[in-house]
């Protein structure tokens, strides 16, 4: 059964044509980090302004590496940041996606498909491990975030799409989709957005409105394994349990309302294995009586051995949510699901910013700033409101360290917060003491694209440099304009030498 929903009727099925423009090996380098000298953040806002571009689709941000020989032949691992996006050129009838470099600006790459009848750009999925997915029509294609080289293709079946129609008479839902960490608002044709970000781990995953789930190697593009769940009405995945693999939560709503949260194990074929998607272990917990058929999951982080998701749409007047936390720890009898109400909820955030979990916490937005939740003890005092400058309510985070990359578990933690007024703040959380968070930096005033933005506003950290990308995203056709603004670029050692 699996394998005929990958392959579907491949004598009807064909792939797309494609156009790809990748970088030339003489530049593969250019611009790009090596890690024995990593970057260090300025604690504060980066305020020069670097560039600016309009895409014909939202943006994400890729960070990844590739190994290369330096000036002296040695081998050593290179580093950079890629903006992608999704460009239309309705004169050649095509639509391009294209990667362009966080610090310039500069277009490295371009993957174009000519679009026809039955193909065309439909969603772009980016990850930080350099995989970029790309779905047209009955297929995904799997690009190389660094250089835009093709890694694989991989043809889809169409065979048990349903035959919806939406209320203009054409098909609705028909299509495949990415499973993300976020639950996205859909556009008036039930279509997520264009491009979305994906959670840095070994597979990506496409759902069908059957609720049958492909997971796909980012590597090489090639088919994991596939499931099926037919009570969910909505899943998200993130992170990695310490012992069970990637982490599903699936959200029921048939019969009586829960949550599931599960590990992803991969199935081999050899002895006794679970399949994907039902591995273990499997933590259900009813969902609480004030938001039965009104709330829904609508975001995930992975924190330190347990997974934090958020639950909004409830109560009714939508001023709380709820976060649910599960601990699968092997010490536990019984794995720990616990549901938590939060109030501050800033009506003007109706879709769940991404949470981002620091050294000692989960991070998520409340009206007068941002919410601390702590991972460790989880005692009342450790969840506390951190308020930002004229109690801007958080918008979106962005973290300015990345993990073996410019990052240290011994150094101080940097974040920058896009608030509610359209100004960013830089924020600290010391290393000094658990949930210690202060605000270094503001901007004095909103700056371009906020300034007026009439949709969703955004905001990406570019980790290989201090440059930090400003979004404004079309709430009707999804267009979104990009501005850069880069700080200080400087270096330093991993270690201090002793004295």
């Amino acid at each position: 059964l699996s394998a005929a929903l990958v392959r579907g009727e491949r004598e009807t099925l064909t792939l797309p044509p494609q156009e790809v423009r990748s970088v030339p090996e003489e530049r593969l380098y250019d611009g790009a980090l090596r890690t024995h000298s990593p970057t260090v953040w300025p604690k504060g806002v980066p305020s020069e302004r670097a560039w600016e571009r309009e895409f014909d689709s939202p943006v994400a941000l890729s960070t990844c590496e590739r190994e290369g020989e330096d000036e002296t032949g040695a081998e050593v691992p290179y580093h950079r940041d890629t903006v992608v996006g999704v460009d239309d050129d309705l004169a050649a009838e095509g639509a391009s996606v294209i990667g362009v470099d966080a610090r310039t600006g500069k277009e490295r790459w371009r993957y174009t498909v000519p679009t026809t009848r039955h193909a065309t750009v439909e969603q772009v999925g980016v990850s930080e491990d350099c995989g970029v997915l790309v779905l047209v029509d009955n297929s995904v294609t799997t690009l190389d975030a660094f250089d835009g080289s093709v890694r694989g293709r991989l043809l889809l079946s169409s065979l048990h799409l349903s035959e919806q129609t939406n209320s203009g008479g054409g098909k609705a839902g028909v299509r495949w989709a990415f499973i993300t960490s976020t639950r996205h608002t859909l556009d008036d044709e039930g279509n997520p957005p264009r491009v979305v970000p994906l959670p840095g781990q070994d597979y990506a995953y496409l759902l069908t409105p059957k609720s049958a789930v492909l997971a796909v190697r980012k590597s090489d593009g090639s088919t994991a394994a596939v499931g099926f769940d037919d009570d969910a009405c909505g899943h998200l995945v993130h992170g990695r349990y310490s012992k069970w693999g990637q982490t599903m939560v699936a959200h029921d709503c048939r019969g009586e309302e829960r949550l599931r949260s599960f590990g992803i194990e991969e199935h081999d074929g050899e002895g006794e294995t679970t399949p994907l998607l039902y591995g273990k272990p499997q933590m259900s917990s009813p969902v609480p009586t004030e938001c039965g058929g009104a709330g829904s999951a609508t975001a995930a982080v992975e924190g330190v051995g347990r997974l934090l998701v958020l639950y909004e749409g409830c109560p009714a007047d939508r001023r709380g949510a709820w976060w649910v936390t599960f601990d699968p720890e092997p010490w536990r009898d019984d794995p720990m699901v616990r549901w938590e109400r939060w109030t501050g909820y800033s009506p003007r955030i109706r879709e769940a910013t991404q949470p981002v979990h620091t050294h000692t916490g989960f991070v998520l937005p409340h009206r007068d700033g941002m919410l601390v939740v702590h991972d460790f003890y989880r005692k009342p005092s450790d969840t506390r409101v951190v308020p930002l400058p004229g109690r801007d309510p958080a918008v979106a985070f962005a973290m300015e360290e990345v993990q073996g990359i410019n990052s240290d578990r011994m150094r101080d933690n940097g974040l920058l917060v896009l608030g509610g007024s359209g100004k960013v703040h830089a924020v600290v959380e010391t290393i000094t003491g658990a949930n210690e968070f202060k605000v270094t930096d503001s901007q004095r005033s909103p700056v371009a694209p906020v300034t007026g933005c009439q949709g969703r506003t955004g905001l990406l950290a570019a980790h290989t440099s201090p440059t930090m990308v400003l979004t404004c995203t079309s709430g009707k056709n999804g267009s979104t304009k990009a501005v850069a603004y880069a700080g200080e670029e400087r270096a330093e050692n991993w270690y201090e030498p002793d004295e």
